[in-house]
This record gives structure tokens, C-alpha cells and sequence, in this order.
């Protein structure tokens, strides 16, 4: 959400949902906070049924029973939610589509996921629609049951509301990330629906194997088609790019959909690709159009559903001819584009300006280069907005003094803002039969105000008007959703409120970094300093322990990565207990940079430069006194440095250690690779001492039984040996004898060696059994 969000929200707005309307429409960029599901609407209880219906005296014994049976399956179904988490989330997906999903369209169910509010009287017409298969008379009540589900996962709360007697004080439901479930949803229901299993006597099956990679275009090319022909309301379509899964990701959902599947690497030496067998298209889903296309490779389908602005309205069949075509066309002259400047004081990217027209801050702030500023779009959208509130009122000087004003000193806690907003201005505007957007023109002017002087680059971003701007919108930030809940769903949507805060939030992380970035000239002493920090960091280095200057850099980089709420995790769970102890021990390598590598970049950066004006050549100057302090760091601290390195070394080491330890999964049932139980056994079991030795006796009594058993087949064999007669020659009488009695030996000692035989295999039996009992019980994997 942006400016020109806010500003295209001040268009027409559809008509506010009932009480069983699913009431959030899904973020593609982050799972929504659930502080915010204190406002979720709480379903009634009580009721007959689950969903609120209307019935005809024609078709009420038929819609009762049908009820009753979706009712019923509905309970399952939320009963089987309290068990939820991140590991069987998947498997719950694909049992709730087996369950409800009775041959429902995947447009409609496209838009069952991420355009809940849409009319559904667009998608009547089967000639239109991607996918051509019918609808029954189970549609509607699968759609509906998929739209509760959903709504429990927006809204965790309105589960106990609905059902007060169902077991369990924790729904893990709470904690599944919104995104992630819906994306999976979708992946799951196209490819139950794209692809038809075969019967077993199939004779043809085994002779239309389809590529493994097949399967992940037609995926892509459908989830691409249904982004295209129904945009959401609450993203744009680069933004929607992110519900499509990569290939690893989908290969998974495909073992899970269908687990019995046969695949067989057929082609070539070289060449051979993974089939599947035992499948085929659905011919309503998969046409004949998206079969020509699966035929490009994905850099190439990529380039395919590239979608222009100007292009965003027309059909996706319209879209795919005209980028195919411009394919072909790609020897046309981008010289216009080539040849477009930057603007001066922004960071923004000519191509990216929104509308068309430049704009720039600078221009805007400089009164003598606004002879035009009334043809661009950000004056045009001020001026909408404040003449709405002048209308109500409220004059834009009045704003402007809120935001501006220097009648106070500089506080922490700066509420001039707030007050007068909340006092002087909502007051007025309460009164304007212009509701709700006439509180949406307020937002618009505010964000407008202070976005060219917190964004500016043509002045320092660190001066006291600077500051006491920023301190004023900070205080708002905080304090103002509060202060306007008596106002919310009765005058105003909750989250335009939401939205509004988020922009200025943004403006405000986007100020700190230019601060940081955009320093003021530097005077003789900040220069005396710098001298100093660095020949500290070359005296210091050699001292145990952290110093100074690593402790300084320690806390700069803890605090931007708390102020942009960073929060580590590791295998998805997030890190909750000694952060800020586990990011001060990580930022070793910054320290690096400070102390040693900084000095040949800026060598780098001076040999490169050749200072053309006065000012590049007062520039160079104060460059090439930093890069003297810095060589400091080269002069005489040969044994320093090497120190810093092997420290360095040192440090990495355990940092890799410390990763890898915290990354490993603890529970040894959950284990299936060999290396990671062989790790497992190290760190956790061999650690404890007890245990180490029930293991070590274990392996001790194993290793006596084989030699044991090894012991007593060798007296066996010698026992036989000594009993052999010796062979005499010359006698034939004797000879017949001798051979009889080694035959008979030859068979007492088989029967010997056969017993010898089955007592082994029974004792090993039965360590074995013994073994696995033990081992389950010391937890080895």
C-alpha cells in the first residue's frame, strides 16, 4: 500500500459486507499482525446452522438434508484445525479439498481465495472462463465451507464463538502464515484438477508419460492466466507473482496429491527427463492454447505474461498475442529510453515515475522551479484534497501549521500533531456529509505534506525542522489509531486508518536510512574524530575481548535491524530468546570492514577520481586525510592485523557452529538422514554421560557375542580337523574305511555348524530386539 493507493482509494468504494462476508482480503507481501483481529467480526451463536440460507418451498427437504450434511463436515473439519500446525499443514489442505471440493471451477475458486468481495456475476458466463468444467449442485456448498475455513484462519477468535464446547485452549491455526496457506491451496486444487489419475487397466497409460516439468508450466500458466483475467483489489500484478511456487516447492505437492505415482527417467544418455505415469490432462483445464505454450521454456513463458500497465485491463489471450508479437518485434529502438536522465535529488528510477511526468521533491520545494508544478500529478492530488477539506472547513494553512508550527520547544513526546488533529480537525470534518473519504482527502494531504521534505535530498535530512517533523509524525504513528476508534466503522474503515499509519511508518524508516546515507559536510572535528576512531581500532585489536569500537558497531547494526523489525528464525521458527546477545556476536565481520578493508576501498575509490571543480577538489581533499588516518591501520601493524584476522577466523568459526547447532532438529523421530542422526549422536547423546555409557556397554556386548560366536565355530572346525583320519596309502581296505568315517564326519560337523547357525541367528534376534528397545528409549535416531 502506497500514496497512490490511498489516492485511488478515494474512488468509488463497493458496498460494506455483512457479518458473514469474509471480511480481509489477502497480503502477498506479509502474514497480517494478529493484533489487528480484535476488530474481526464474531460470528453468532446459537445458530440452527452454520451458514445462513434461504430456501424455497419447492427445494427445502433437498437444501435441509444438504445442509445438515455440510454442517456436519464443517465440524469435522474445524475440529480437525485445533490439531494444526506448520507440519501437517498441507496434509489438512488436501483433506479439505477432498472433502468439499465437489467439481468447483478453479476461477471460481481463484476468486474464493483472493477476491472474496468480487461480484460472482462476472464469472457466469463458461465461455469466458478458463476453466470449462460444470458446476454442480455441491459447488456452492463447497465454496461456502472453503470461505469459513478461511475466515477461521483470518479470524482464529470466531471458532470459540462459533463452537464454545470444542476441546483445546491453544488454535495452532493462529499461527499459520495467511500467504502461505492460500498459495498452497491454490498449487493443491490445480493440480487435483489439471491432472487425472488412470485406471490400473488403463492400456494406453503406460504410452503418454508427461514430463515432470510439464506439470510445473501448466501450473505456472494457469496460476499467470487467473492473476491476469482477475486482478486483486488489494495487490497489483507484480505483487501477485509471489503466489506461484518454484519447481522443488510444487515437486513436493505433487508426492503428496499423488502419492503413488510412478515416474521414470526416459530419453537419451544426456537427455533423459523425469515422466510421470499413470496420469492425463483434464482437457477443461488444460486447452489446447495452454498446451502450445507449455512448449517454450520458462524464460520464455516469463516473458510471455509480461504485463504492461497499458495492458492490465485487457483478456489474457489479447495479452500473450501482443507479448508474442513484441517478441518478435525486439529490434525496435529504445533510444527514448536510453536517453532519459535521472532526476536530480531522488533516488527514484526514471522508468519508474507514477503517472507519467516527472516529479521530484527538489522541484517541488524549490519556489522557483514550480512555474509547472500544477500540470504534475502530486500537485494535482494536493489540490483535489484540500479543496475537499476546504469544503468541510479545514484550510490547508491550518495543516500546514500542525506540521510545520515551531511554537513549542522539541519534546520526546511531541503531541502539538495529534491534539490538533484529533481537537480541531476531526471535529470539523465530522460534520461533512462527504463521509467516509472525506477523512481519506485528511490522509491524502498529511502524507502529501510531509513526503517531499522527509524524502528530500536537496537539504540536510538532519536539521531541528527535520527532526521536529518527525518527531511530531512519530508521536502520531502511536497514539492516533487509539484516539480515532470511536470514529471507526462508523465514519471509516479501520484499515485506511491502518494503511495511512503504514505510509507514514515508512516515510519515517526511509528518512533515518537517507539520514545515514546523506550526512552533512563534515567540519575539522568530525575529521579530528574519525583520525582518532580509526588509529583506536588499530590499538585496540590486540586487546582480548571486544573493544570499543566492535561494541559501537554493534549497537548501530542491533538497531537497524530492530528498527526494521527484523526477527531471526531458523527452520521457520522464530528466534525469541537472547536476539540481541545472538546479532551483537554476529556483527564481528562489520568490524572487519571498519578495520581493515575500508582503507583499500577508499584507495580504490581516489585512484579512480579525478576531482574536475572547486568543490570535487575541497572533496578530494578531505578523502585523502581519511585515507591517511586509515593507512595508519597499514603502518607497523603487521602482527595487529594478523591477529584481527585469526580472531576473525575464530570468530566465524563459532558463529557457524552456534548456526549449525540451532539449525538442527532436536527431535530424533523426525530424523531421516544419516548424517544429521550421526550429528545428533554426537552433540546430544555421547554429551551425556549416563547414556554414553549404556551405549558403549551395548556395543561392548554386541561386539563379545560376535566374537563369541566367531570362537566357537573356530572349536568346532578344529574339533572336526582333529577327528579326521589320516589318509594311508597302498591299502585299499583301509582306504574304503577312511572314507566312510570322513563322510560321517563331514555330516556330524554339517549338523554341528547348522546348530551353531540357529543359535546365532536367534541370539542375534534377540539383541536386536534389545537394541532397538534401548536405543528408542535413550532417544537415538
Amino acid at each position: 500500500m502506497d500514496m497512490f493507493s490511498l489516492n485511488n482509494s478515494l474512488s468509488d468504494r463497493p458496498e460494506a459486507p455483512n457479518q458473514y462476508t469474509t471480511q480481509s482480503s489477502m497480503s502477498l507481501s506479509s502474514h497480517e499482525d494478529k493484533s489487528h483481529s480484535s476488530n474481526a467480526p464474531v460470528m453468532p451463536t446459537g445458530s440452527a446452522t452454520i451458514f445462513p440460507h434461504q430456501q424455497s418451498s419447492s427445494t427445502f427437504t433437498d437444501a435441509s438434508t444438504l445442509t445438515h450434511s455440510r454442517d456436519e463436515t464443517l465440524q469435522a473439519i474445524l475440529s480437525d484445525m485445533l490439531k494444526l500446525d506448520a507440519f501437517n499443514l498441507n496434509t489438512f489442505l488436501l483433506s479439505l479439498l477432498r472433502r468439499v471440493d465437489k467439481s468447483l471451477p478453479l476461477d471460481e475458486f481463484y476468486n474464493v481465495l483472493y477476491n472474496p468481495k468480487s461480484d460472482n456475476g462476472a464469472l457466469q458466463s463458461a465461455i469466458n472462463k478458463i476453466d470449462k468444467t460444470e458446476t454442480s449442485d455441491d459447488s456452492e456448498s463447497g465454496m461456502e465451507i472453503i470461505q469459513r475455513v478461511l475466515e477461521v484462519f483470518r479470524f482464529p477468535e470466531t471458532l470459540y464463538n462459533q463452537y464454545p464446547s470444542l476441546d483445546g485452549s491453544d488454535l495452532k491455526a493462529s499461527n499459520v502464515n495467511l500467504h502461505e496457506l492460500l498459495r498452497s491451496l491454490l498449487a493443491i486444487k490445480i493440480l487435483r484438477h489439471s491432472l487425472i489419475e488412470t485406471e490400473d487397466g488403463d492400456r494406453h497409460s503406460e504410452r503418454s508419460p508427461i514430463p515432470r516439468l510439464d506439470i510445473y508450466k501448466v501450473y505456472y500458466i494457469l496460476c499467470q492466466k487467473l492473476i491476469l483475467k482477475y486482478p486483486s483489489s488489494s495487490n497489483t500484478t507484480s505483487l501477485q507473482q509471489k503466489l506461484i511456487f518454484g519447481q522443488s516447492k510444487l515437486g513436493k505437492l505433487i508426492k503428496l496429491v499423488y502419492p503413488n505415482l510412478v515416474s521414470k527417467r526416459l530419453g537419451r544418455r544426456g537427455e533423459s527427463r523425469y515422466n510421470y505415469l499413470g496420469i492425463r490432462w483434464n482437457d477443461n483445464v488444460v486447452s489446447d492454447e495452454i498446451k502450445a505454450l507449455f512448449r517454450n521454456d520458462l524464460p520464455e513463458l516469463a516473458d510471455i505474461f509480461k504485463v504492461s500497465k497499458k495492458q492490465v485491463h485487457a483478456t489474457p489471450t489479447t495479452i500473450i498475442e501482443s507479448t508474442l508479437q513484441n517478441k518478435r518485434n525486439r529490434s525496435i529502438s529504445q533510444t527514448e529510453m536510453i536517453n532519459r536522465i535521472k532526476a536530480q535529488g531522488t533516488f527514484v528510477e526514471p522508468t519508474h515515475f507514477f503517472p507519467e511526468g516527472p516529479f521530484t521533491s527538489k522541484a517541488f520545494l524549490d519556489e522557483h522551479l514550480n512555474d509547472n508544478i500544477e500540470r504534475n500529478w502530486f500537485a494535482a492530488a494536493l489540490k483535489l484534497s484540500s479543496d475537499a477539506l476546504e469544503e468541510s472547513g479545514v484550510s490547508s494553512d491550518e495543516i500546514h501549521r500542525l506540521l510545520f508550527g515551531e511554537d513549542e520547544p522539541l519534546t520526546e513526546e511531541d503531541d502539538i500533531l495529534l491534539r490538533g488533529i484529533i481537537d480541531i480537525v476531526l471535529p470539523k470534518l465530522s460534520a461533512s456529509p462527504n463521509q467516509p473519504k472525506i477523512f481519506l482527502h485528511l490522509f491524502m494531504v498529511i502524507s502529501l505534506k510531509v513526503f517531499p521534505h522527509l524524502l528530500s535530498l536537496r537539504k540536510p535530512l538532519h536539521t531541528e525542522n527535520i527532526k521536529r517533523l518527525t518527531s511530531k509524525v512519530s508521536y502520531l504513528i502511536k497514539r492516533i489509531e487509539g484516539e480515532m476508534s470511536p470514529l471507526v466503522s462508523q465514519k471509516m474503515q479501520q484499515h485506511d486508518i491502518r494503511n495511512f499509519l503504514g505510509i507514514l511508518s515508512r516515510m519515517i524508516h526511509l528518512n533515518q536510512l537517507l539520514a545515514a546515507f546523506f550526512k552533512a559536510d563534515l567540519q575539522d572535528y568530525i575529521l579530528k574524530e574519525m583520525q582518532e576512531d580509526v588509529t583506536r581500532v588499530a590499538t585496540e585489536g590486540s586487546k582480548d575481548g571486544l573493544n570499543e569500537t566492535y561494541r559501537l558497531i554493534s549497537e548501530a547494526c542491533i538497531s537497524v535491524l530492530l528498527a526494521n523489525r527484523y526477527k531471526p528464525q531458523f527452520r521457520g521458527v522464530p528466534v525469541k530468546s537472547n536476539i540481541r546477545q545472538f546479532l551483537f556476536e554476529s556483527c564481528h565481520t562489520i568490524e572487519q570492514m571498519v578495520s581493515h578493508d575500508l582503507a583499500s576501498f577508499v584507495t580504490n575509490v581516489m585512484e579512480g577520481w579525478l576531482p574536475q571543480t572547486e568543490e570535487s577538489f575541497h572533496g578530494a581533499l578531505k578523502f585523502r586525510l581519511l585515507l591517511a588516518t586509515l593507512k595508519l591501520v597499514d603502518e607497523g601493524q603487521d602482527k595487529t592485523i594478523l591477529e584481527l584476522i585469526s580472531k576473525r577466523n575464530r570468530l566465524d568459526r563459532k558463529i557457524n557452529e552456534m548456526l549449525n547447532e540451532a539449525a538442527e532438529q532436536t527431535d530424533p523421530r523426525k530424523i531421516i538422514d544419516l548424517d544429521e542422526a550421526k550429528s545428533f549422536v554426537n552433540r546430544y547423546l555421547l554429551r551425556q554421560k549416563e547414556k554414553s555409557q549404556q551405549i558403549s556397554s551395548l556395543i561392548d556386548k554386541h561386539k563379545r557375542f560376535q566374537q563369541d560366536a566367531a570362537q566357537q565355530k573356530k572349536v568346532i572346525l578344529e574339533d572336526h580337523e582333529k577327528l579326521s583320519p589320516k589318509k594311508i596309502s597302498g591299502l585299499t581296505k583301509l582306504s574304503q574305511l577312511n572314507s566312510s568315517e570322513k563322510s560321517r564326519l563331514d555330516e556330524e560337523l554339517k549338523k554341528r555348524l547348522q546348530s551353531h547357525y540357529e543359535m546365532v541367528a536367534d541370539r542375534q534376534r534377540q539383541l536386536s530386539q534389545e537394541s532397538d528397545a534401548m536405543l528408542h528409549e535413550l532417544g537415538v535416531p
